[in-house]
């Protein structure tokens, strides 16, 4: 099934599940929903601000990462990966080209995840376009220039490593 009948199963299945007779009541609910975890939810599990440096070391690096990663005990250890999410085939040409994957083969947009050592997601930045532009380094690149809260939060560590392992890049 392509995405968009899938999409209109969903928001048919909230309809009958909620009691709406409508699609604009569907997408109002959906709406205020986005909005409400955007407001409540996202500031306090998501993004630079929400975490110290102090709680990154103390619950959610354990000791042995940063022996295996030999870094100093002031240094945060994080995984960089650029994940893939299958979009439909955009209906522009230049959009259309900027998320085709030559590798994979398709449309996608690539959101970078930042995930800490014990698993938990620190951030997400982007979406990406999917074309040969947007590798994991260049967007590590584009990060360390425009974004702030990155360099903010990151680059006062004691030990800088980059690493690159089948495409992860490891940030020290």
């Amino acid at each position: 099934m392509h995405s968009i009948e899938l999409m209109m199963h969903f928001l048919q299945a909230l309809k009958v599940y909620f009691g709406l007779s409508h699609q604009a009541r569907v997408s109002t609910a959906i709406e205020a929903v986005s909005n409400a975890l955007l407001k409540n939810f996202v500031p306090s599990y998501l993004g630079y601000e929400h975490l110290t440096r102090d709680q990154v070391l103390g619950r959610h690096t354990p000791p042995s990462v940063s022996k295996i990663a030999e870094t100093g005990a002031n240094s945060i250890v994080i995984v960089l990966d650029g994940t893939y999410l299958q979009i439909d085939s955009p209906s522009d040409y230049e959009t259309q080209r900027k998320t085709f994957s030559t590798h994979k083969g398709y449309n996608l947009v690539k959101p970078m995840m930042l995930v800490l050592p014990n698993g938990y997601i620190l951030e997400v930045e982007g979406p990406f376009f999917g074309d040969t532009s947007n590798s994991d380094t260049k967007i590590l690149d584009w990060m360390m220039d425009n974004s702030p809260e990155f360099r903010a939060f990151f680059l006062p560590v004691t030990v800088l490593f980059w690493i690159v392992v089948l495409e992860t890049v490891f940030l020290v």
